[in-house]
């Protein structure tokens, strides 16, 4: 059976246990909560069938006026055509500050959902590749939002009501669509294309400012990030063309129509956000939607405290414990009830109670009190409301469907040949990530048993003598190369195969690094990020890693399946032990920030790994053979001491522990240098059986 095509998937829906579903039911399929949830994907991967399906009805509520048509240009070549916004004019009064505040989260998670399209999946295949690169330079586009916020982090970011809510429903696209690259690629496609052609909110916002506000810096650097995203555009349709000729080639299917609803998407999403920042910045709060904000704020602080009053029908506790908090329907309830004297509003009971010695009494301000009362003695005639009507917009949207639930698979019982598979494909079995956490967990515990940390009381200083003394003792005994070579050249062919597993994901055990973007580990990130772009080749498929290794393969005529098949894993020529390394690592990368002390461990050991006599050997001795020696000489290269990402290591472990330290003291930072030494240790634990079963293979091709 021939290996499917990597992005095959993108016509097929996402389907998950009934387990993971059952899990996946506490979340709210609204922007705000699922905003937060994505930020904290690493403990909350039940949200993704959540998030799949808001993104779905988000597709399906864009009015066809969103989406971009295209003509024939003379020479046969087809552009990309969109439509206009409607460009309201705002008023000069609009403040910049403000308007730059509410965009922030678009301004975070932009363009966070090209993070995930590079993978141990998808890092030989060309679209990706390619979008990896346009993604690198977007990410350049970032000088507005040049300070990243830890706040962001808190529930109470997302739940600021000061802040509209179509800001976190296209905050929560961007984040959702990341997550499914393969399954969503055409809509991500066109999203993207939208992105770099149409004006952002922040330029759609500012278009009607006077010209003299238009000559500061802050504009200045809003034109050079729009030409950043129009530099791509050219690049981008190129994908687009080559993605839609090959999907054609396969099954003859026609893709345009689900790359136009992406495009859609974005465009419609954004003029919601346009409009309703204009409206809250232009048209000051009616004391209506003020008092609706307060009990917003105090809503989810108010369960438990009212026992068995009633209100409407309903228990006052259960009005507060439900999710989104219905507001409007609260506010006509109270209204309606005896709790409101509209004869005498000074006298309404709903007021005693936040008197002094009432049970309320301290919950609210003066201010805020005073606007209770203007509230309830406006005396203007509230529509009906049914309480039992469902609320309208994100809030009616249906929940993931179970039909497309499926039998759970015991990950525990497989073994790492059959459990790769899983990890690499974890876009289509998000559920995998809790097998992924207790497979690290067993090789860490074996890492701490068996080794010493080398120095208790964590110092710069110590930790740069521990590299250099690492990297003297491995480079001291190496010779110039003298022949014969330590093995025959079928020997090191078929140590290349064996190695597949390993090298066709360079670089996975970082695949997820760009989510401590949205963390206070951000420039932790960063420095990862760089090492991450060198393993991909930073988008060159000539440089990428597993794409140099592929070409070493077919140079020695071994020709294998693409990784995310099944094919690849039960392909009999590879020992078992072969799959045990990129488990471990792709198992590491898929658990977040939950691990990261042993993450930046065992990315320093393989950092490490890459210098020294046995690559310095190995090296010599391919060349002797006339094998192409490419991927372990970039490796001697770019994994340097100096300024290379052995370097880089370093330096992302030094930032680690002195933010652990700013943070939670001393004391902890030393408990995270335990964690990251035994990261580091880890990577030989999770090595050793194969490197075993390499040198019995040997030895009995000897006899």
């Amino acid at each position: 059976m021939k290996a499917r095509k990597v992005f095959d998937f993108s016509a097929e829906p996402l389907s998950v246990s009934d387990f993971f579903y059952q899990r996946s039911c506490g979340y709210q399929a609204n922007g705000r909560d699922l905003f937060y949830d994505l930020i904290h994907l690493s403990d909350h991967r039940a949200v993704l069938p959540v998030a799949y399906q808001f993104i779905k009805d988000h597709l399906a509520l864009t009015p066809a006026q969103y989406y971009p048509s295209r003509r024939y240009l003379d020479n046969g070549e087809q552009a990309v055509l969109w439509g206009k916004f409607s460009r309201a004019s705002f008023s000069e009064k609009i403040d910049l500050k403000a308007c730059i505040e509410q965009v922030e989260p678009l301004l975070q998670t932009a363009p966070r959902w090209l993070d995930h399209v590079s993978t141990a999946a998808t890092g030989e295949n060309e679209i990706a590749m390619g979008l990896f690169e346009i993604s690198e330079h977007l990410n350049k586009r970032d000088a507005i939002a040049n300070s990243q916020q830890p706040v962001m982090v808190s529930k109470a970011y997302s739940q600021n009501l000061d802040r509209v809510s179509p800001v976190f429903d296209l905050a929560a696209v961007q984040l959702g669509l990341g997550q499914f690259p393969r399954i969503m690629l055409p809509e991500l496609l066109g999203f993207t294309l939208a992105y770099c052609q149409q004006p952002s909110v922040l330029e759609l916002l500012t278009s009607g400012f006077a010209d003299k506000a238009n000559q500061g810096p802050r504009d200045s650097l809003r034109r050079e990030e729009a030409a950043i995203r129009a530099g791509q555009v050219s690049v981008l349709q190129g994908i687009i063309k080559r993605y839609e000729a090959g999907v054609q080639l396969q099954n003859g299917a026609a893709i345009w129509p689900r790359i136009q609803q992406g495009y859609g998407l974005y465009q419609h999403l954004t003029e919601d956000v346009v409009k309703a920042i204009s409206e809250c910045c232009q048209k000051p709060k009616t004391n209506e939607q003020l008092v609706e904000d307060l009990f917003q704020k105090i809503a989810a602080s108010a369960q438990g405290h009212h026992g068995q009053a009633m209100l409407a029908g309903k228990k006052i506790d259960q009005w507060f414990s439900e999710r989104p908090f219905k507001s409007r329907e609260f506010m006509a309830a109270i209204r309606g009830s005896s709790y409101v004297n509209l004869k005498a509003v000074e006298r309404s009971p709903l007021l005693a109670l936040f008197a002094f010695k009432g049970p309320m009494f301290g919950i609210l301000n003066n201010q805020e009190l005073t606007r209770l009362k203007c509230w309830l003695a406006q005396g203007v005639e509230q529509k009906p409301v049914s309480f039992l009507s469902k609320a309208s917009g994100i809030d009616s949207m249906s929940r993931y469907p179970q039909t497309l639930c499926r039998p759970a698979i015991d990950f525990n019982r497989l073994s790492n040949r059959h459990f790769f598979y899983y990890l690499v494909n974890s876009e289509q079995y998000p559920e995998v990530v809790d097998s992924a956490s207790g497979r690290v967990n067993r090789v860490l515990r074996l890492a701490r048993c068996l080794n010493k940390v080398p120095f208790k009381g964590y110092q710069h200083g110590k930790l740069e003598q521990f590299i250099e003394t690492i990297y003297q003792h491995g480079i001291k005994g190496y010779q110039e190369f003298k022949a014969p070579a330590r093995l025959s050249k079928a020997t090191y062919v078929w140590g290349i195969e064996q190695l597949a597993p390993t090298i066709l994901v360079d670089g996975c055990w970082l695949q997820g690094v760009s989510q401590l973007q949205l963390s206070p580990y951000q420039a932790v990130g960063d420095v990862l990020q760089k090492i991450y772009s060198d393993e991909m080749g930073n988008g060159d498929v000539f440089k990428n890693h597993p794409c140099i290794y592929r070409r070493l393969l077919a140079s020695l005529t071994i020709e294998l399946p693409l990784v995310h098949s099944r094919e690849f894993c039960e392909h009999r020529d590879f020992l078992n032990s072969a799959f045990d390394i990129p488990v471990f690592l792709t198992a590491l990368s898929l658990c977040g920030n939950r691990f990261l002390p042993e993450l930046l461990g065992v990315n320093l050991a393989i950092e490490l790994s890459g210098l020294g006599k046995q690559y310095m050997t190995l090296r010599d001795e391919l060349k002797y053979w006339q094998i192409d020696s490419t991927i372990v000489d970039i490796h001697i290269s770019i994994d340097n001491v100096a300024t290379g990402h052995t370097a880089q290591a370093r330096e992302a472990i030094a930032l680690y522990l002195d933010q652990v330290q700013v943070m939670q003291g001393s004391e902890v930072m030393n408990q995270h240098w335990h964690r990251i030494y035994q990261g580091y240790c880890a990577l030989n634990i999770a090595s050793a059986r194969f490197k075993a079963a390499l040198f019995v293979q040997y030895i009995k091709k000897q006899f």
